[in-house]
């Protein structure tokens, strides 16, 4: 049979991936199959140090068909996908971290409150941003044929708004662009454009 579009568990996957907000897996445990495509298709994923990921499917003689295939290829290269995907094998949390599969490696008790705080801050941003910066990097890995013009098209529709103009006051206000500003932290300067509490709040 000739096959013209994805199937469901692609499409959902990739509808997930594409969505206009930032998604974050958080792995405490083992995810192989379609738990570790479900992973593959969110933003960014951390797990904790006993995490495990696989994808056996291929000694069952078919493939990860929930986009796996495609998605590790995009995040390890397609050496490594091979490799990984062809024998099936467990992959330890550390291998996982050094492979760029999961973003962060923290100890069991901390992985809730990361992934919350990190959410928090992606938060605090435009949504307006946060839909630019995916359509941009995920031309580039798409194969755009001007990935640059797509950024520039994304950094025009964002100035247009206008909603860039507040932060960036408070950015400068903080000292961004200055001498001394720009020698230390960024992280103070960056609370401050997001419009933080300086003690955390």
């Amino acid at each position: 049979d000739v096959v013209s579009a994805p199937n469901i568990a692609q499409d959902l996957f990739e509808r997930l991936h594409r969505a206009p907000f930032f998604t974050i897996g958080v792995l405490d445990g083992v995810a192989r199959g379609g738990g570790c495509e479900l992973l593959s298709a969110l933003d960014l994923r951390i797990g904790s140090f006993r995490s495990v990921v696989g994808q056996p499917e291929a000694a069952l003689g078919i493939l990860p068909g929930a986009g796996g295939t495609v998605r590790w290829t995009r995040l390890v290269g397609r050496s490594r996908a091979l490799e990984l995907i062809l024998t099936g094998r467990d992959i330890p949390a550390e291998e996982a971290l050094a492979l760029g599969w999961l973003d962060a490696l923290l100890p069991a008790q901390h992985l809730e409150e990361h992934a919350a705080d990190l959410a928090r801050r992606v938060a605090r941003l435009p949504r307006a941003t946060i839909v630019a910066v995916k359509e941009v990097v995920d031309a580039v890995l798409d194969g755009a044929s001007d990935p640059l013009t797509v950024e520039n098209a994304a950094m025009t529709r964002l100035m247009a708004t206008g909603g860039h103009q507040a932060p960036m006051r408070r950015f400068l206000a903080a000292g961004g662009q200055t001498r001394e500003g720009e020698r230390g932290d960024i992280r103070p300067l960056l609370d401050a454009a997001l419009g933080l509490d300086p003690q955390g709040g």
